[in-house]
């Protein structure tokens, strides 16, 4: 059932938000402040992005890193559309930003365990709720720790400063990025990794772009963080 929600929800929503006249931008994002704040190229004006409905771990807490580069590889230098349901007190626009394969990254956010459903400003959304409560019970990101301090508690001086699970990109050692060809890239020990990206995916991963690049798994290991998704 997940499944169609996740199929059908982004194209209902587009036809209800036209229907209504609600905003709707559509560009290129240029810049990733944090796990929930992109900045997208409009006409040639940069538009800062909030995501509706979500809170994301601060940069100095555990797993904040993550979600910001958990965003970057789904939507930097991408096209998306956002469909706005406010503007915050900082001028920037609110809404739900909708990846060019048709999914919510609010959502994806949510059920990776990397965002915390923001019930102050989505209180009865169904959709965060489920999505938050099958990340919780699988253990995944923020949900692994078992002292899981809310980011707006955190932004208020409660709790301990935490670090990201992974090192950031600068801090990575050099890896061979060559692509092998050939039967090589079947074995087991080869997996695959982006440009752009943080972590290593096993072939067939949905989270894998076209633009890939094989590498031996033990390299990977020394730089990268494995894929959740493909790596349980």
């Amino acid at each position: 059932m997940r499944n169609l929600r996740y199929l059908f929800f982004p194209a209902i929503l587009l036809v209800l938000a036209s229907m209504a006249g609600a905003e709707t931008i559509s560009g290129k994002v240029v810049s990733i402040a944090d796990g929930d704040t992109i900045t997208v190229l409009l006409d040639e004006t940069q538009i800062k992005v909030r995501f509706h409905g979500i809170d994301c771990p601060e940069s100095k807490q555990d797993f904040g890193t993550a979600a910001k580069n958990f965003t970057a590889e789904q939507c930097f230098e991408q096209v998306v559309t956002v469909v706005v349901t406010d503007t915050d007190r900082y001028g920037r626009k609110v809404g739900l930003v909708i990846l060019d394969d048709g999914r919510v990254l609010n959502h994806e956010l949510v059920a990776a365990g990397l965002a915390h459903w923001y019930r102050d400003y989505a209180p009865h959304d169904d959709t965060l709720k489920t999505l938050e409560a099958e990340a919780k019970a699988a253990k995944r990101g923020v949900w692994s720790r078992p002292d899981v301090v809310l980011p707006q508690d955190f932004r208020q001086g409660k709790g301990k400063k935490g670090t990201a699970p992974y090192n950031p990109p600068e801090t990575r050692a050099p890896v061979d990025m060559t692509h092998p060809t050939g039967d090589s890239q079947e074995v087991s020990g080869t997996v695959y990794i982006t440009k752009s990206g943080t972590k290593y995916h096993r072939k067939g991963c949905r989270f894998l772009k076209n633009s890939s690049s094989a590498i031996a798994l033990e390299k990977a290991k020394s730089a990268y963080q494995p894929c959740g998704v493909c790596n349980p």
